[in-house]
């Protein structure tokens, strides 16, 4: 799309939100197109856009794989405000419709965090089993 030949330039955000905006109304129906502007919101700082974007793309397709990359970021920004339970929950959605080593080990903190180390040590495994040269996924379970 137009707006990925706009990266890496020296763009402004506000003329990259343009182009994503405008790629999500000419296209509405587009789950890719509100991945990448709920991305956009999200490195921003615009968390109530992103939350908007990311949900807007699980709804138009909640079973396609922008759903598991948009649960995969609404799941960050629950962790990132606290709203434990609610990460959690968007991280097992990501991971029922696409399973990656990164959300595994967001999940494994979570479950660290709330005193269930079975679970975090076996989200752990299935990280380290799904891709062994992942070094994120080998640091964090040592």
């Amino acid at each position: 799309n137009e707006c990925q030949l706009l990266e890496g330039r020296d763009v402004s955000p506000g003329a990259m939100a343009d182009c994503l905006l405008d790629q999500t109304s000419r296209n509405p129906t587009d789950p890719d197109a509100w991945v990448a502007l709920g991305v956009h919101f999200h490195m921003e700082g615009s968390t109530g856009d992103a939350r908007t974007a990311y949900g807007n793309a699980i709804k138009l397709s909640p079973k396609s794989e922008p759903a598991a990359e948009a649960y995969l970021h609404m799941g960050i920004i629950h962790h990132q405000d606290g709203e434990l339970e609610e990460a959690l929950q968007a991280y097992k959605s990501s991971v029922a419709l696409r399973s990656s080593p990164n959300t595994l080990l967001n999940m494994a903190s979570i479950l660290h965090q709330k005193g269930k180390f079975k679970e975090a040590i076996e989200c752990c495994k299935r990280a380290l089993a799904e891709d062994p040269e992942y070094f994120g996924g080998q640091l964090s379970c040592l």
